[in-house]
């Protein structure tokens, strides 16, 4: 995914889920499928929590080291990968539901 690569080199990515829940300005989260069960769990609460899209990748697109887990903090490219996401059968969109 090109985004992704010019969000890194614009350091609008943060990684790891104990960065993510500190940080204040994510606008989307990804997690991709070599990740545990736990994390993917961890990854849909924190993404209803903080009401902002996860994006699930069926194949190690993303991995930086052994990070599983990341966040856009740009809303130009979060939109972005979500539309990208949203068309691409790579990937597997995960829109929280709100609880009214």
């Amino acid at each position: 995914m090109a985004i992704l690569g010019f969000a890194r080199r614009a350091g609008k990515v943060r990684y790891g889920l104990d960065e993510l829940k500190k940080a204040k300005s994510v606008k989307l989260y990804a997690v991709c499928v070599s990740a545990s069960d736990n994390l993917v769990s961890d990854m849909k609460a924190l993404s209803s929590k903080t009401h902002k899209p996860l994006v699930i990748a069926k194949r190690d697109s993303f991995t930086e080291g052994n990070c599983k887990a990341i966040g856009i903090t740009d809303s130009n490219m979060a939109s972005g990968m979500t539309e990208y996401a949203k068309d691409n059968e790579e990937y597997e969109f995960y829109r929280f539901t709100e609880d009214r």
